[in-house]
């Protein structure tokens, strides 16, 4: 039956059944059948998808589905208004409960949240030659000729032999699992198996903008300039206001107001008010009714309570065939189930992940001890701001000294060690409630004592810290620093970060439209805080005693061997490259190309990855972003002599070509999971692997020298991860309306992060000088 408004069925569950928990009280319901007028809705768009459907081509139907749309909304657009000024005056009448409710939740969407989930499309399993011949392209750029004779012989005969029966073997299996993409399994199989220690490897790290009344999106280049300038102590403010030629002083005045501030005031005010919106976020979720994530291709046509209209009267298969011929795409929400109350159990062999979505407390870590924060209360309310804010204090007025013996250093240690280290523990009397409580808890908040110096600082602390504070089985951990910069440490296998950024994006835009605690303002000392806030506690024996002591000096030994750098470039930004019709992205990937060879002679893999989130169950497909036509302008602009005319059209030919791999990575066309999927089948049947999977250039194809990440988002300052391979680099970069950021790591005996932040300037440079001058 088709479904109706998220939030308007919401209304009456949460008022007369406040007792049931969140899970099992969706809020979902059905259309009032006799309802002419959503029958008159439903009639005409009907109308539209049999239009529309007997049309192979995809361009013809946004036409299509303008005509009509327009249409119906000339005709229903006055009884749609009527009936949402009803709904309006009716809320108008409870202003008691509509308090409360804009309390409880940050969104109160109208299309459910998991609507579309049922219409999404199943991810694709390429054609077998197409893969073949995609993989040829795809280490084309680093072999020499003979070497790439010998990988083509090794593909002709994988794709008429094993590889034929491997593809069947694996359509079959996408035929029987209808409900899931062909990637999922062996995706979330591959992370769980993986030995090595989450920091690092594997968690990578988001941080916001900073949260101060007093910032909006114009002030955050100062801030990040302000950062970058005082990588040298000796510098102060005084000196970056003076030399700051393009800042004005009444706007760095504003800037600085939150550094006044003592510091348990900036912390404790940024903390609450990210647990508030939070925990509104989750409640959102719990009852269906945050708005489904959408990407909109022509916003002022699809983002708009006309579209949100039809959608929620819709059947979510019919609702999502509706929103694609609107060039509005939905995407695969199941990741967000895994967002709050998860953890990753480590196992031998295999790790697992475990959810309690019962759990109604928050895991709070403060100079290594643990704290569990009771949020919601027992029919499911969030407590109020001033209960949190109180909390809050009372935890960071717990003056112990750091912990002799912190645990959470035993999450920095390989999987196989952590795994009997947390047996042992669980066998101490009294440690398994406390175990299974920080399993359970919605999240981790750490609560560190650093001040946000530069930018290396900050991300080094993000991305691994020094252990003692950090949690990092945790789905998501949210790192507040004393000056109130805070950012976002989550385990990588239940997720690619979609559902993450999400959930940074509304928490961030909640707490601009509604700080619940102002910096600086008292609590209310009337609280009882021990209603709240329990000290768990943790029994050890002197193996595990030494085992901690052993982690936490291996593990200052590795994050020692890391070298992070950043770069902030200002003479390029994105509305300057879309200006000279070229793909920001594109330019980003070849500038790191251009970076590498300068440095080092030669061409390596390059991995870029790409969300496959538009189909259901979608994960990620890799880019390729070394190509021949990368190499060729390398190469030319790099030599003795530049012919500026001609390098632009090599620059162009790299935009097109970078452009099309995305395009096809994102529809599921890419060639990487395929090959994946098919080895994992052959893995599995205990046969000897094809040759093509045991082959020297496959093994080269798939050590990716440089493992590349694109941070699109208007409200993150900073973002990266670690090198996948021990020579390698890990690079997140972020392309806004101000500049080109970067965000290096590199281990310092095998390359240099600095050195190749400087090549990298120098690329950008060179790029501009060619643009410039053609």
């Amino acid at each position: 039956m088709p479904r109706g408004s998220g939030f308007d069925n919401s209304i009456k569950n949460y008022e007369n059944e406040k007792t049931m928990q969140p899970e099992n009280n969706r809020l979902s319901g059905q259309i009032y059948k006799n309802d002419k007028k959503a029958n008159n809705v439903r009639a005409v768009v009907i109308a539209v998808a049999a239009v529309c459907s007997k049309k192979a081509d995809i361009d013809y139907d946004i036409e299509v589905a303008d005509s009509f749309l327009t249409k119906m909304k000339a005709k229903l657009g006055d009884r749609l208004e009527f009936s949402q000024r009803s709904s309006e005056k009716i809320n108008n009448n409870r202003d008691q409960e509509a308090h409360d409710l804009a309390y409880q939740f940050l969104e109160r969407s109208k299309i459910p949240t998991m609507h579309f989930q049922d219409g999404l499309p199943r991810l694709p399993i390429p054609k077998l030659k197409y893969t073949c011949q995609n993989y040829l392209n795809g280490i084309r750029p680093f072999l020499n000729d003979e070497q790439f004779d010998a990988a083509k012989k090794l593909v002709d005969d994988f794709r008429h032999s094993s590889g034929e029966r491997l593809n069947r073997e694996l359509i079959l299996w996408y035929r029987r699992n209808k409900h899931t993409s062909y990637i999922a399994e062996p995706w979330f199989d591959m992370y769980f198996r993986y030995r090595a220690a989450l920091p690092i490897n594997q968690n990578p790290f988001l941080v916001w903008k900073p949260y101060n009344e007093s910032f909006n999106n114009d002030q955050v280049f100062v801030y990040c300039s302000f950062l970058n300038f005082c990588r040298d102590a000796n510098r102060t403010v005084e000196q970056f206001v003076k030399q700051s030629i393009c800042l004005k002083n009444s706007t760095f005045q504003n800037v600085t107001i939150f550094n006044n501030l003592n510091a348990i005031d900036k912390l404790l005010s940024v903390a609450t008010n990210i647990v508030i919106s939070a925990c509104r976020f989750k409640r959102s979720l719990d009852y269906n009714c945050l708005q489904p994530e959408v990407y909109h291709f022509y916003p002022n046509k699809s983002n708009t309570p006309f579209f949100r209209n039809i959608c929620s009267r819709l059947p979510g298969k019919l609702a999502w065939l509706i929103a694609f011929l609107m060039k509005a795409f939905p995407l695969d929400m199941s990741q967000y189930s895994f967002l709050f109350n998860t953890t990753r159990i480590p196992v031998m062999i295999k790790d697992q992940l475990n959810t309690n979505r019962s759990s109604k407390c928050i895991i709070v870590l403060r100079r290594g001890y643990f704290y569990s924060l009771t949020v919601f209360r027992k029919d499911g309310s969030l407590i109020s701001p001033a209960e949190i804010h109180a909390s809050l204090e009372y935890i960071l007025k717990d003056n112990r000294p750091v912990a002799e013996n912190p645990i959470g250093l035993l999450t920095t240690v390989g999987r196989e060690q952590w795994s009997l280290l947390r047996s042992q523990l669980l066998m101490i009397d009294g440690n398994e409630r406390s175990l299974l409580t920080i399993d359970g808890g919605l999240f981790v908040l750490n609560l560190d004592e650093l001040q946000s110096v530069d930018p290396e600082t900050v991300g080094k602390s993000f991305l691994h810290g020094d252990g003692i504070n950090r949690w990092f089985d945790k789905s998501m951990q949210i790192i507040v620093h004393a000056d109130g910069l805070a950012g976002v440490n989550f385990e990588h296998s239940w997720g690619d970060g979609v559902a993450v950024l999400r959930f940074m994006e509304d928490v961030y835009r909640d707490i601009s439209l509604n700080a619940w605690i102002k910096p600086g303002q008292p609590t209310d000392a009337s609280i009882d805080c021990s209603e709240f806030v329990e000290k768990l506690e943790f029994k050890l024996t002197k193996p595990i005693e030494e085992a901690i002591k052993v982690a936490g000096e291996t593990y200052r030994e590795w994050c020692d061997s890391l070298m992070l750098r950043t770069l902030q470039y200002q003479a390029m930004n994105r509305k300057y490259l879309k200006e000279k019709n070229l793909s920001p992205d594109a330019i980003m990937q070849t500038a790191i190309q251009v970076a590498f060879y300068r440095l080092h002679s030669k061409f390596v893999p390059t991995y870029e990855s790409c969300s496959t989130a538009a189909f259901k169950h979608g994960r990620t497909e890799a880019v390729r972003p070394a190509t021949m036509a990368s190499n060729e302008f390398v190469q030319a602009l790099l030599g003795s002599e530049r012919n500026f005319a001609q390098l632009r059209i090599l620059l162009e030919a790299c935009s097109k070509q970078h452009s099309l791999l995305v395009k096809q990575a994102a529809m599921g066309k890419g060639f990487d999971r395929h090959l994946f999927a098919m080895k994992v089948l052959a893995e599995r049947r205990g046969d000897r692997l094809p040759d093509l999977f045991i082959d020297d250039t496959y093994r080269t194809a798939n050590h990716f020298t440089l493992s590349t990440s694109s941070l699109f988002s208007d409200v993150i300052l900073l973002g990266g991860f670690g090198p996948v391979v021990h020579d390698g680099y890990g690079i997140g970069y972020s392309i806004t309306d101000e500049q080109l950021g970067f965000l290096v790591t590199t281990y310092r005996l095998k390359r240099n992060a600095q050195q190749f932040c400087t090549s990298l300037e120098q690329s950008l440079n060179d790029i501009r000088m060619v643009l410039e001058n053609s």
